[in-house]
């Protein structure tokens, strides 16, 4: 038996033919947020089809599910404009509506928003957010904004460290 998909979620996730083309995408559905309680929390649903003999995160190819999330999001920053997990999921949210230069400037400000979130950080030597933990979040946010470039977000490669 080989293993041929992952995730990790408090919600339940489903299956279903969303655009009836006879395959079935999964999705995965979890909030998102870090300063807020959690019924305030935006609930985003990752979308994943089987592409190129595996499964990947296929939002990109259902805009229209997505329309509406760069306006929830701004909506919420105005609430926690400190948010870096809602900044990022703005970014996202604009790159698959095909707003490039948006996605682009907003995963850039999550960049700034995370190095001022880990500079006033107190580290300890429990802390779980390291100095190499920051290092992969920048570099994963990197990776997200030259997708955003090409049009196709997907998810930076599969790294189990980060999964939700």
């Amino acid at each position: 038996m080989e293993r041929v998909f992952e995730v990790t979620s408090h919600e339940p996730i489903w299956i279903r033919d969303i655009n009836h083309d006879g395959r079935f995408e999964i999705g995965n559905n979890y909030a998102i947020g870090v300063d807020m309680c959690h019924a305030a929390q935006p609930r985003w649903t990752d979308i994943y089809g089987y592409e190129n003999e595996r499964f990947r995160n296929v939002n990109y190819r259902f805009r229209r599910r997505f329309r509406s999330w760069p306006h929830k999001l701004r909506t919420s920053l105005k609430q926690y404009p400190d948010d870096c997990d809602v900044r990022e999921y703005l970014g996202i949210a604009e790159a698959i509506v095909g707003h490039s230069a948006a996605a682009r400037r907003e995963l850039k400000k999550t960049i700034v928003g995370l190095g001022k979130a880990f500079r006033e950080r107190k580290h300890s030597k429990d802390d779980p957010y390291s100095p190499a933990s920051y290092q992969r979040d920048v570099r994963r946010l990197k990776a997200r904004i030259r997708l955003a470039i090409t049009r196709r977000v997907q998810d930076p490669p599969y790294d189990s460290s980060t999964a939700r």
